[in-house]
């Protein structure tokens, strides 16, 4: 494939994450000092029209305009409401391929006719591997249309589709590139508005990728209804606060304004989104049972929270506290030295960029 270079700097494709509020985009390049992000993006969508083709047109074409990417080859991810992918276990029969097997089994789980689907797979690990004739996979299918008009999308404003790719693989890509060496056994957990996707990546393959009926708007829906607020407002005190299981509430006013002070709201925050987070931990335990059954007993050895999730102050050592498992966020200096070059709404959002780099990286690593 072709990469473009100036100057001994080689460009990735742009990296386009089409999510269900944001679009999220970025370009790496690599250069002397290494590897590093060019340009990113990122932009809500209007709640009310959210994936609308026009609106993304739009979008994109403003952002395309506004930014510094170079070239046009983009790897894309569509939104994921759109893409189908579950866990298949796939039983072959004589001098039958995997693609047929997975063709012929696929009928029972596609919802409309094989022919309006494209069909994809994804092997993944598992410890029985080798054990009789079934093999598992991620089985992923998208409406044929869909993909056609998302392609045709790309062209209208002047890009080339390099690749269209899931979720999974550009996590799985982001975390290989920069984990540490010690990490075999990683969940990784990307938290959305409406619902959150759980990955396990075992010595580098994926074991399972499920969505979990969870996301932050369960956390904010407690404190619109506690608090008498609205969502906007909910998330902004979410994310400014955090929150606090550690200390005991209390309330002192400030005795010029008589409002309570900054360091007393994480704990009251905690006090009113707790049955929340009870539900999150519920979602979590499921993952860890699934996968210890499934790999023998062997255990995580580490998690990553990535998406709306990351910017949750204190998550992090909240979700350690209850699993006893090292527990981390992305750190854009952790990852790019330079990172003193990164624009605010890059350094601002970073957890939300992880799936556009690995995105960027299919077309980096080729």
């Amino acid at each position: 494939m072709h990469i473009s270079h100036s100057n001994k700097t080689k460009y990735s494709p742009i990296g386009i994450d089409v999510g269900t509020r944001s679009i999220n985009i970025a370009q790496l390049a690599g250069t002397a000092d290494g590897i590093v992000i060019h340009d990113a993006d990122i932009v809500n969508l209007p709640e009310e029209n959210l994936i609308k083709e026009d609106v993304i047109i739009q979008v994109l074409s403003d952002v395309m305009k506004r930014n510094n990417f170079k070239g046009k080859d983009v790897v894309y991810r569509m939104p994921p409401s759109l893409v189908s992918i579950v866990p298949v276990k796939i039983s072959k029969r004589e001098n039958e391929t995997i693609e047929q097997a997975i063709l012929r089994e696929s009928k029972e789980y596609i919802p409309y006719p094989i022919s309006d689907a494209v069909i994809d797979y994804l092997p993944v690990k598992s410890a029985d591997e080798g054990e009789g004739k079934s093999t598992k996979v991620l089985l992923i299918f998208v409406k044929r249309s869909d993909v056609i008009s998302h392609l045709n999308m790309l062209k209208k404003i002047g890009l080339h589709a390099h690749a269209i790719d899931i979720g999974p693989n550009a996590i799985n890509r982001t975390i290989k590139r920069f984990k540490e060496y010690s990490e075999k056994r990683i969940l990784v957990i990307n938290i959305g508005h409406d619902n959150s996707f759980s990955t396990i990546l075992w010595d580098d393959a994926i074991l399972i990728d499920r969505k979990m009926g969870w996301g932050l708007n369960n956390i904010t829906e407690k404190l619109v209804s506690n608090l008498d607020v609205n969502i906007d407002e909910a998330r902004r005190i979410l994310f400014k606060h955090g929150i606090d299981w550690l200390s005991v509430p209390q309330i002192t006013l400030n005795e010029n304004t008589f409002l309570m002070n900054d360091s007393d709201i994480p704990v009251h925050i905690y006090e009113i989104v707790m049955p929340a987070l009870s539900e999150l931990n519920k979602e979590i335990e499921k993952i860890l049972v699934y996968c210890t059954s499934e790999m023998k007993g062997a255990m995580i050895d580490k998690i990553y929270l990535m998406g709306s999730g990351g910017f949750l102050k204190h998550l992090t050592s909240y979700v350690h506290e209850i699993f006893g498992i090292s527990v981390n966020v992305f750190e854009p200096g952790t990852i790019f030295s330079k990172s003193g070059k990164l624009k605010d709404i890059v350094k601002n959002n970073f957890p939300v960029f992880m799936v556009p780099i690995g995105l960027a990286l299919r077309g980096y690593d080729a």
